[in-house]
């Protein structure tokens, strides 16, 4: 019973941290908690990587904190590329990834893989032209200011989540889970309960390989010695 609470406090509108899910679940470790919330954020996954089509916004975030705005070297955030539908004055569905830096190139890789062929591209002339210059795509810049934009109102609510639902910064290793956890919701935020979304999320889970803590901790490495397990950011 303690996975399927997991699993649908994970499927709220506003999330859950690991913290908030050992007190719900009363378990004594927060270790456990923190590996049962970054698992189910694994399959949540799927449905974030689906590509985009039509008339797609494109624009780049900062999360985590102050680090991650003045680009100093930390463990902590970093920089998002999203990308958001757009249906007149309704926006669709997201997707976002974590990039290195808000270069063109990165950008534009990140088009290339978030963005159906023949679609139009539109920004608020950052990345420029020339860093979106794809002829799988239709690249225009935006008539109005950056900040009344579609994808400006998914950067508002991805940066204000930290502090709203982690209480606290985001570790850049896991900040992909993290990304994934929020565009799930994101997408599914027209439901009228968070049924839909729990019975999809558990349908992934009984059919996901087994994830070994280790790889939670450190994904494609080994734990790092220098963060104990028992401080692992929420």
């Amino acid at each position: 019973m303690d996975w399927f609470q997991a699993a649908w406090l994970v499927c709220q509108p506003g999330g859950v941290s690991a913290l908030e899910l050992q007190q719900a679940l009363g378990v004594a470790s927060y270790q456990t908690a923190w590996a049962w919330l970054h698992k189910l954020r694994r399959e949540m996954a799927p449905l974030a990587e689906r590509r985009l089509s039509g008339l797609v916004e494109v624009g780049a975030a900062s999360i985590g904190g102050r680090a991650a705005v003045t680009g100093l070297k930390t463990r902590c955030g970093g920089l998002v590329a999203l990308a958001v539908g757009v249906r007149g004055r309704r926006l669709g569905r997201a997707r976002m990834e974590a990039i290195a830096a808000a270069k063109q190139k990165n950008l534009g890789a990140f088009v290339t893989s978030a963005v159906e062929a023949r679609s139009t591209v539109r920004t608020g002339g950052s990345p420029g032209p020339r860093g979106l210059k794809n002829p799988r795509f239709r690249h225009v810049l935006a008539a109005l200011p950056p900040d009344l934009l579609g994808v400006h109102r998914v950067a508002e609510q991805l940066s204000q989540w930290p502090s709203a639902t982690l209480h606290g910064t985001v570790r850049a290793t896991h900040l992909p889970g993290y990304l994934d956890g929020f565009a799930f919701r994101f997408n599914h935020r027209t439901a009228r309960s968070p049924g839909p979304r729990f019975g999809w999320l558990l349908e992934r889970a009984v059919r996901a390989e087994a994830t070994p803590y280790r790889r939670l901790v450190r994904p494609g490495g080994q734990p790092d010695a220098t963060w104990p397990k028992w401080r692992v950011c929420c």
